[in-house]
């Protein structure tokens, strides 16, 4: 009898001879990078031509990612193959979880579909509160849970939505990563590059392992990370289950299958999010500073450049003047929004609220009420005070004035702009292209595939 043991892989035992030869077939591939470089004419060196995502050991026993375990199960029932299971995942003692949020009715539809099954995949665009939804399962499964992430700005986004989703002090989430290593009795945060030789307790007690961004997983650390836990419960997240090295199948290898996919058209129809019409402008900005030795120095000549600075203004003062609403105007650095509320000031006659991170608690709550008091009006702000409180439905145009390269951040502005909100019926985003700086200019193009966007017949056959 060929049994299947579900641990942190699948190993199976005995395994049947078609069983065998089917893993051979499916789970050796050609190498997409081995295939380029032989298309390309270019010399393979030690690069592999194939790639196994199996192992078979000296008693004959295989081992291969688990996601594909229902996969495998199928295959035996079709083949009428004589098999056991043995799970030996791991369950922890429930964790009694609150819960402080409100789904609305896709995301209870969604949370429903991935409860009901142990591990797979949430496919939802942006805007549409994968976040969220993950954190209500957390609450619904009542195990100690990992969430790993791949920058400290997306572990910093879990933890205040972990705060404020389940009722959790921050000092209560625990990080491993950014030179810290504590673990949460409820909650951890791990950064996947800290997590690749990690042996502490959260192997033995974690039984909800969550894949932030899973489009990420076929990287061999991820792939490695992942494979080190037998957590029962296993859950990817991403608005864009798709690589563009070929790789994609392994997300569904390590995770599981997709359980459910959120359609950006059928939220934008039932009026769940608005739909965004982005809006790219080409700069003539040209850095003295080299942008890949010297980055932050060409960031501070970008933050003064007058002549980019007159086209964000003229932008925002053009938008303003024409459709009106709230207006929000995104920098990384707050010499940039003093700047650009100079130049609406005295180049246009128009008054904006500054909200920076220099501002008290209180001052950033009277500010954001002046804003919200008038129908028009424009609020300048640092990115990273966007995700603490900052809670405005009304917000109809966002303007980037920094290039922005963490899909995670861009991800969270969006979903400022594409709330639905009464009187709002549309979003625009502004997005400003450095076209004569490289390193920008990719940043741009991964920008376009969080908007969903296909730019081929127009702005970027000019400039790419």
């Amino acid at each position: 009898m060929t049994i299947l043991e579900i641990k942190n892989r699948l190993y199976i035992k005995n395994p049947h001879a078609l069983i065998i030869d089917k893993i051979k077939k499916e789970l050796e591939i050609i190498n997409p990078k081995w295939l380029e470089n032989h298309k390309m004419g270019r010399w393979n060196g030690k690069t592999k031509k194939t790639i196994k995502f199996f192992h078979i050991g000296k008693t004959g026993k295989i081992s291969i990612p688990r996601g594909l375990t229902r996969h495998y199960i199928k295959f035996c029932i079709d083949k009428n193959i004589n098999y056991q299971i043995e799970d030996k995942r791991l369950v922890s003692k429930d964790i009694d979880f609150q819960f402080k949020g409100q789904l609305r009715p896709f995301q209870k539809r969604a949370v429903h579909d991935l409860f009901s099954k142990d591990f797979g995949i949430l496919n939802a665009p942006t805007g549409s509160g994968k976040t969220i939804m993950a954190l209500n399962l957390i609450y619904l499964r009542k195990q100690p849970t990992l969430v790993i992430v791949h920058t400290r700005d997306l572990a910093r986004q879990w933890i205040n939505q972990g705060a404020k989703f389940l009722g959790l002090k921050e000092d209560e989430i625990g990080l491993i990563g950014s030179g810290k290593k504590t673990t949460g009795e409820k909650l951890t945060i791990g950064l996947v590059q800290s997590l690749i030789n990690y042996k502490g307790d959260l192997l033995s007690r974690t039984g909800h392992l969550i894949v932030d961004e899973c489009h990420r997983t076929p990287s061999k650390t991820f792939t490695k990370v992942v494979s080190a836990f037998s957590s029962k419960y296993l859950l990817g997240l991403s608005a864009t289950p798709y690589r563009r090295d070929n790789l994609s199948m392994l997300i569904f290898w390590y995770l599981g299958e997709l359980k459910h996919k959120i359609d950006k058209k059928n939220l934008i129809i039932r009026g769940d999010i608005i739909k965004a019409e982005i809006i790219f402008r080409p700069t003539e900005f040209t850095p003295f500073n080299d942008p890949v030795t010297n980055y932050s120095k060409m960031m501070t000549e970008l933050a003064s450049d007058n002549s980019r600075n007159t086209l964000i203004s003229d932008d925002i003062a053009k938008v303003y003047k024409t459709s009106g609403g709230h207006i929000l105007v995104l920098s990384d650095r707050k010499k940039h929004c003093e700047n650009l509320q100079a130049i609406l000031k005295f180049r246009h006659r128009l008054e904006s609220h500054l909200f920076t991170g220099d501002l008290s608690e209180k001052k950033r709550k009277e500010t954001l009420e002046a804003f919200i008091s008038k129908k028009n009006n424009i609020i300048i702000a640092t990115g990273q005070l966007i995700g603490e409180g900052f809670d405005l439905k009304t917000l109809e145009t966002l303007f980037l004035a920094t290039p922005i390269t963490f899909s995670g951040r861009l991800t969270q502005y969006l979903g400022r702009v594409l709330r639905p909100a009464p009187g709002k019926s549309k979003a625009l985003v502004y997005d400003y292209v450095d076209v004569h700086v490289n390193t920008l200019r990719k940043s741009a193009f991964l920008r376009s595939k969080i908007y969903d966007i296909d730019f081929s017949p127009s702005f970027f056959n000019d400039f790419w």
